[in-house]
């Protein structure tokens, strides 16, 4: 009789063990899309995240019209220019400036479209998307007011 009760003991303390290994590993199953939705609101709504990202759109745009500056300034060189090794060397320069300025552009809008993240701290005098219509002389992106 006292070794049934001793192997119901033993039995009664590993169905409590495991219930216990079980749940301490269910539990933080259950947990942890609360708890990563809590933690990204935290990353998010952070200063520093807040900052950077309100930033970084001021920054792309500041670079597309750089880009453009510089496109402008290379097409008055191509233009003033007889030679043609310049010639070549002036359209090579344009040719990756042009690239440079679509992938800002890219960017921009790519990070526009980040309503989760990014885009709620784009300001509001900022354009929502930048354009990605071909460079155009004399026409320069538009960061706002």
């Amino acid at each position: 009789m006292n070794f049934k009760i001793f192997i119901l003991v033993v039995l009664g303390g590993i169905a409590v063990i495991g219930t216990i290994v079980t749940l301490s590993l269910l539990i933080p199953y259950f947990l942890a899309a609360p708890a990563g939705k809590v933690g990204a609101e935290i990353q998010i709504e952070s200063a520093e995240h807040r900052i950077t990202a309100y930033n970084h759109f001021f920054n792309l745009c500041a670079g597309v019209r750089s880009t453009e500056a510089a496109l402008e300034a290379q097409s008055t060189q191509l233009e003033l220019t007889n030679d043609g090794f310049q010639k070549i060397r002036i359209q090579t320069n344009i040719t990756g400036l042009l690239s440079h300025r679509a992938q800002k552009i890219e960017e921009y809008n790519a990070n526009a479209r980040k309503v989760y993240t990014e885009a709620q701290f784009r300001d509001s005098n900022l354009p929502y998307q930048l354009s990605t219509k071909e460079w155009s002389k004399g026409i320069r992106t538009s960061c706002g007011s």
